[in-house]
């Protein structure tokens, strides 16, 4: 676990270099997977500095669980929540995505932002986010892919401050390959799911611009240059 200091340096490290990455993911959930109305509830796997959680409050659902293992990171999540003032609720639970406090069925969506690499056992992880999921429902998950390691010299270029780029290195390092993730969701029992290259649709960031900083342009590195370097998991819970 992170100390409180590093939790504060993450959050600065989002705010600088994946500002835009919070209002588009909001979108591409509402465009791609058909959310037209509300939501009873939401839980957000893994809250961080909370931008996540915040949009899923404001456009998805009436009541969203903030996840996290670290109450440091809490702390900083319910600030950025408390700046963003979305209207839904929003609890801040401190649990661990194994061993999830919450009922059978009890959430419409689930949805994991950057997370599933820090994730001990990810089929047991899987089990749970499905196990609290309602029939009908969706989980959603996006990380970053272990096979694209040759991406970090790269995006170093960009992120040129050594205490913001170790986010970026260990994610890489930590994560596992696309095809790694496939196995291990077969592993938790599902057989139908989706699982691609996640890349910035256009569609997607037209429908969050409103959301930009007037005058902010997106990172200097481009997909043009690096190509998908994560992967995102769609699940549509039948029963």
């Amino acid at each position: 676990m992170i100390t409180a200091a590093e939790c504060k340096t993450y959050a600065e490290f989002v705010e600088k270099y994946q500002w835009y990455v919070y209002p588009v993911l909001s979108a591409r959930i509402s465009r791609i997977h058909g959310l037209g109305s509300r939501a009873e509830v939401a839980i957000d796997m893994g809250t961080g500095p909370g931008h996540l959680t915040a949009y899923l409050a404001r456009d998805h659902a009436d009541v969203v669980h903030a996840v996290d293992v670290n109450p440091a990171m809490h702390e900083i999540a319910r600030a950025t929540c408390e700046r963003l003032d979305p209207p839904g609720k929003v609890f801040f639970d401190l649990a661990d995505v194994h061993d999830l406090p919450y009922p059978d069925g009890h959430a419409d969506l689930v949805v994991s932002y950057s997370c599933f690499h820090h994730w001990a056992d990810p089929v047991r992880g899987l089990e749970e986010c499905l196990r609290v999921l309602r029939p009908g429902g969706l989980l959603y998950l996006t990380d970053t892919d272990g096979a694209r390691r040759d991406a970090g010299s790269i995006i170093k270029e960009t992120v040129v401050e050594p205490e913001y780029f170790r986010f970026v290195a260990e994610a890489f390092e930590e994560s596992v390959d696309r095809s790694a993730v496939a196995a291990l969701v077969q592993s938790a029992g599902v057989s139908e799911f989706t699982l691609r290259d996640f890349v910035l649709e256009e569609e997607d960031v037209m429908a969050a611009i409103d959301d930009f900083p007037p005058g902010r342009p997106l990172p200097a590195v481009s997909e043009k240059e690096l190509g998908a370097v994560s992967w995102e998991l769609v699940i549509r819970k039948t029963r």
